[in-house]
């Protein structure tokens, strides 16, 4: 029998089906409080909303950003970069000095002057030595020795001073002022016992010719040892013509 509850009402049964309860499998895990069960994804809470900011178009005129402060010291912070620094400079420097260097003593030379000098030399050594040998007066012959030694001295100082600035001459380029008119006159000569006062006329002549390349040669701006070497020869110039007077 029942027990009756109080007031002498019987319970009445309910119509609601019971709830199913899964039954236990041996073994089985179940999750710990928290974890979701097996067999279901695991939900990550979603991030924080970023706080609403209202913008115009007219933000980067009211609001401009800060740039971000420069480096006081250019050359870098580590002494491995101001090494390297310094060292490009002065690997930049260097190069900067070859290149005027170059254009100073060879590369902005005008040698053209200088040459036509060479080849006066050239012109007057060749008939000194030649009137040396074939003269007959003692006065006219050492004259003519001393064209001979002084030009050709001159002459090997200036080709030296081309060649140090990559100006070589050849041979047949100093042999372009041989004039086959002074070797008749001095053949005529000859043959009319006219020889060594002719001899003396054409030296004369050459030497001052020579002198008016010499000063052309200076005007054109040789460079300080290119200058010193043709005042030099200048004044040995002058001189030759003194003595040929004599």
């Amino acid at each position: 029998m029942n027990p009756e509850q109080p007031g002498g009402v019987p319970p009445q049964p309910s119509n609601e089906p019971a709830p199913a309860v899964p039954p236990v499998v041996p073994g089985q895990q179940f999750p710990a409080p928290g974890q979701p069960p097996a067999g279901q994804p695991v939900q990550f809470p979603a991030p924080p909303a970023e706080p609403h900011v209202d913008r115009t178009p007219y933000d980067f005129i009211m609001n401009p950003e800060k740039p971000g402060k420069v480096p006081l010291n250019p050359l870098g912070s580590s002494s491995k970069q101001r090494v390297m620094v310094l060292g490009g400079g002065a690997v930049l420097l260097i190069i900067v000095i070859v290149i005027l260097s170059s254009l100073f003593k060879g590369g902005g030379l005008n040698a053209a002057p200088l040459i036509t000098v060479a080849q006066e030399q050239s012109e007057l050594v060749r008939v000194a030595a030649a009137g040396a040998q074939a003269s007959s007066d003692d006065n006219t012959q050492a004259f003519a020795y001393s064209v001979q030694l002084s030009v050709t001295s001159d002459q090997q100082k200036l080709l030296s001073y081309l060649s140090s600035l990559h100006h070589t001459i050849k041979p047949e380029v100093l042999a372009l002022k041989h004039s086959t008119d002074v070797d008749t006159q001095l053949a005529n000569a000859q043959a009319s016992n006219t020889y060594d006062a002719t001899l003396r006329t054409v030296l004369q002549n050459d030497l001052s010719s020579y002198s008016q390349s010499l000063k052309a040669a200076y005007a054109s701006n040789p460079g300080p040892r290119g200058d010193k070497i043709l005042s030099d020869e200048f004044n040995a110039a002058q001189l030759l013509i003194q003595q040929s007077k004599q």
